[in-house]
């Protein structure tokens, strides 16, 4: 998603760090778009096993409070490469909300693999000036979090 930096909008950081959720420092190489609520945080390739993946909640948390994006809104991708093959995660997360100390606060973040096709699609949408449909927002319907967690369970 190189050429997704042209777009109108869009701020690069390289890198941002960040602590994980064991206040671990990590990092990771930022495209977010403010304005349409969109973040692809890349995993460095030297990340090893101090990846971001451990911190996703912390990464939502800064994004939102450092790009004035509000947490209901936010669209967060992992881009990871493994052996030379680009590899999406969308970011979800049970809950996130400003919390009573002036942050925000997200829980219960895993990842949903894109297949190529969604890769694409977005590729497509995002390059033409669109922006994620609400599918993809971070904070999932609390019906279908309690429905995950049954399964879980079961």
């Amino acid at each position: 998603m190189e050429n997704l930096r042209s777009i109108p909008g869009v701020q690069v950081v390289q890198p941002l760090r960040f602590f994980d959720l064991y206040h671990r420092p990590v990092q990771c190489d930022l495209v977010v778009h403010p304005a349409q609520g969109w973040a692809i945080a890349t995993e460095p390739p030297k990340a090893g096993c101090r990846g971001f993946h451990e911190g996703a909640e912390n990464l939502a948390a800064k994004i939102c409070l450092d790009y004035d994006i509000a947490p209901a809104a936010l669209v967060l991708l992992a881009h990871y490469v493994y052996a030379g093959k680009d590899c999406y995660f969308l970011y979800r997360f049970v809950h996130g909300d400003h919390d009573l100390f002036g942050g925000i606060t997200f829980i219960g973040g895993y990842r949903k693999p894109l297949d190529p096709a969604q890769v694409a699609r977005l590729r497509q949408q995002l390059m033409a000036g669109g922006k994620p449909g609400p599918e993809m927002i971070a904070i999932q319907n609390p019906i279908q979090a309690l429905r995950r967690s049954a399964r879980l369970f079961l």
